[in-house]
């Protein structure tokens, strides 16, 4: 089904963007940073894959639904999630390997952080509002 599909991918974007967060708050190590790139680059391709089926499979299903408001739920997520895909998509190119994410750890606070947060906000709201309609419009065009 589609919406085991985007849990599995809403799973692993906030597993990335959480594991990214709580590893910059740990401190300035080359193991940290590490952990920070691989998350970085997990967390990118997440996002990318995300945005993908939101506009092949989840507006397909959204236009279906009954519901007036599934549809404005589902392009006012996508554009927001899209516009802090492509802004963290840009930090990912700075922080791809070890080296830069060592070398620009003092960056990371102000920015990063408020694009996570505003991330993971994003799609608890999309899971408590789109997920339901998802559901229930998927289980009714079978």
């Amino acid at each position: 089904m589609i919406i085991d599909e985007v849990q599995e991918l809403f799973s692993q974007v906030q597993d990335s963007a959480e594991r990214i967060l709580d590893t910059m708050h740990k401190g300035l190590s080359m193991e940290n940073a590490h952990i920070i790139a691989d998350s970085v680059h997990s967390l990118n391709a997440s996002l990318a894959v995300l945005a993908s089926f939101e506009n092949e499979k989840i507006f397909p299903l959204l236009q279906k639904s009954p519901e007036r408001s599934a549809k404005l739920y589902g392009e006012k997520y996508a554009r927001e999630i899209s516009r802090l895909a492509s802004r963290i998509s840009a930090y990912a190119a700075s922080y791809c390997d070890a080296d830069s994410v060592f070398a620009s750890q003092h960056n990371f606070p102000p920015v990063t952080d408020f694009l996570l947060e505003s991330l993971l906000n994003n799609m608890d709201r999309q899971k408590d509002e789109i997920f339901p309609i998802l559901r229930k419009t998927e289980i009714q065009s079978i």
